[in-house]
């Protein structure tokens, strides 16, 4: 078994050497599951990146969730961050109608899975080359 990187700032314990040791697993590639039968499925690419990305959140000490695109909601400005647009042309997007919004008090609220698909059909228009 390997040993933990040496780091003079801090002392691993058995958490954060767990933790390291996954992660050097994962990034070597070819990462497996396997079952309590022995079954071994392999963890495609996307996935071994996404356990590595959660592996560094947790050796940092940050808290990981996971939700589900479509009930996530966003605020404005984040929408607009996403869609690399201002703040006020997103709000005229959502006031013609164009992504669905719903308020909470007097703040306008966005489903991200609303700002992604208007972000799909706006790229899939750019493409569209007239002729």
């Amino acid at each position: 078994m390997a040993s933990p990187p040496s780091d003079p700032s801090s002392v691993f314990d058995t958490l954060d050497f767990g933790l390291w040791n996954l992660r050097r697993l994962i990034q070597q590639g070819g990462a497996k599951l396997v079952g309590a039968d022995g079954r071994q499925a392999d963890i495609p690419e996307p996935v071994q990146d996404l356990l590595i990305l959660i592996l560094q959140k947790m050796r940092a000490g940050k808290a990981v969730s996971i939700v589900s695109e479509e009930d996530q909601t966003i605020t404005t400005q984040r929408a607009a961050d996403l869609l690399g647009v201002s703040r006020p042309f997103l709000v005229r997007l959502l006031e013609n109608g164009e992504i669905p919004f719903h308020r909470v008090g007097s703040h306008r609220r966005i489903y991200l899975r609303d700002v992604l698909d208007y972000q799909r059909r706006r790229d899939a228009t750019r493409l569209v080359i007239p002729g």
